[in-house]
């Protein structure tokens, strides 16, 4: 039967050997994966904080607050290592309302369904934003689709909503939803 002191002792040597090669190697690591976090561009490659109705995205490795500009080099034939990334921004107010309309024999047979939040962009420029809603039913199937774009500059939050409306004499499915994608968002030139 193996010491409970030898089990400590092997993990310390693990640990201090993987401490060593992240020390060694750390900014290699840290390098790469910046690399491949930024080079999708795509929306599975953004990190959202969700804080009750607040959401702040931003893609990994990026710089908050500022505006990175070009190379600081004194030397005129080196070339910055330069990349287009997604500016950081912020939804907020997510509200959203079914209202039946109308009242039939069956049941409802209007419903209005209302889809709105804010956008915040923390790019000190202007940039334009895209949100697409989709009406989704009970069943989770997509019934209708809404993209919406709009500029959005620094300190300014712009309204991003839609409208649904749906009717049937038979009576229509009260039980609806409209969750969101962000299908645009506004690039900047970030360089080491």
């Amino acid at each position: 039967m193996v010491k409970v002191s030898h089990v400590v002792f092997g993990i310390m040597v693990v640990l201090v050997i993987l401490f060593g090669l992240l020390f060694v190697f750390g900014d290699e690591v840290l390098r790469v994966v910046d690399d491949v976090m930024s080079s999708g561009g795509s929306s599975s490659s953004e990190n959202i904080v969700d804080d009750g109705d607040v959401g702040v995205v931003s893609e990994a490795g990026g710089v908050e607050g500022s505006d990175v500009g070009g190379s600081e080099s004194g030397d005129v034939g080196e070339v910055a290592d330069c990349r287009m990334q997604q500016v950081q921004y912020s939804l907020k107010n997510f509200k959203n309302s079914v209202e039946c309309t109308d009242m039939g024999e069956v049941g409802c047979t209007r419903v209005v369904v209302s889809c709105s939040m804010e956008v915040y962009s923390f790019y000190d420029g202007v940039g334009v934003f895209g949100i697409r809603y989709a009406l989704v039913d009970s069943d989770d199937e997509e019934l209708d689709f809404e993209l919406i774009e709009k500029e959005v500059e620094f300190g300014t939050p712009v309204v991003f909503s839609t409208e649904f409306v749906r009717s049937d004499m038979s009576g229509v499915d009260e039980d609806l939803s409209c969750p969101f994608t962000v299908e645009t968002v506004p690039l900047r030139e970030v360089c080491n």
